[in-house]
């Protein structure tokens, strides 16, 4: 294949070029697409530098197949590709790093604002995710699908947001962090290195619950995870809270207090059920 053809992704739509029909035949049967298909339904013509394209109806895996077998360039965001964001220097990319089609990268704050998100090499940004305006992502970061990133978070390298996480602005978050899926990581927070998130988490920061009234986000205090730590499902994590290196949350637990280290914590509101001891070797390993 010696053509260069660009796959540009649109609500339902996908514009290819008339060239790649002839090379694909067992999916473009029809090169002309005179008439509709099972797949495929001829919507009309547009041209762009002279160049025919073509708009059809597309299977969820269909993009995928275009983009595997003529390497185009994935696409960010409905109409922005990857390229022109890096051509404009809002996007800096690592080497090696995979940004899946149906990403959306730089998305703008509030305020319109957009400023460059760096991401490290060797990542992996799986569709669905949003990723906000200045976002640093580290080497070896990867994200499941429908993750979002907002503006001003840092995530270190070789962690993982999985599916369906969130990671609010101004947090940090260490190297060789878990983010499982359905986790909810408030703002401001501060997660060290080798924590470990569970399912369904939820951490907060505002202690007064206030919205749009003077002052409220300047009171914001997430919760401060140190090295270690684990933090089983469905815990509930209140403003503020520390959990100290190597302390477990068990699953369910309403964290209300600071939690001291090496201490393992369960129940509403949480308590100290034992202490650490080095014959808890399991519990205290950071790497498998």
């Amino acid at each position: 294949m010696n053509a260069v053809v660009n796959v540009f992704l649109r609500p339902k739509h996908i514009w290819v070029s008339r060239d790649l029909t002839a090379r694909i035949p067992m999916l473009c049967p029809s090169r002309g697409w005179s008439r509709p298909t099972s797949r495929f339904c001829w919507k009309g013509t547009e041209s762009s530098g002279g160049v025919p394209w073509h708009t059809a109806a597309y299977p969820s895996t269909l993009i995928e197949v275009f983009r595997r077998l003529e390497r185009s360039k994935p696409v960010v965001g409905p109409h922005l590709a990857l390229d022109k964001l890096v051509a404009a220097g809002l996007v800096i990319v690592g080497a090696e790093t995979i940004v899946e089609v149906g990403v959306e990268l730089c998305h703008p704050t509030r305020s319109g604002e957009r400023r460059p998100v760096t991401i490290g090499a060797g990542c992996h940004i799986r569709s669905g995710t949003i990723v906000y305006s200045g976002v640093v992502l580290g080497d070896r970061v990867q994200t499941g699908h429908h993750v979002m990133i907002r503006e001003n978070a840092l995530i270190g390298d070789h962690s993982v947001v999985g599916t369906g996480a969130v990671v609010e602005f101004g947090t940090t978050v260490g190297n060789r962090v878990l983010i499982e899926t359905r986790a909810y990581v408030t703002a401001l927070m501060i997660v060290e290195d080798d924590v470990f998130i569970g399912p369904g988490v939820v951490t907060t920061n505002d202690r007064r619950m206030l919205w749009r009234r003077e002052g409220a986000g300047q009171r914001l205090v997430g919760p401060v995870l140190r090295a270690g730590a684990r933090i089983g499902g469905g815990a509930v994590l209140l403003p503020a809270v520390e959990v100290g290196a190597r302390s477990v949350v068990a699953a369910g637990a309403v964290v209300t207090h600071d939690v001291p280290a090496f201490a393992v914590v369960a129940g509403n509101p949480a308590r100290i059920v034992r202490m650490l001891s080095p014959d808890d070797e399991r519990l205290l390993e950071i790497e498998a």
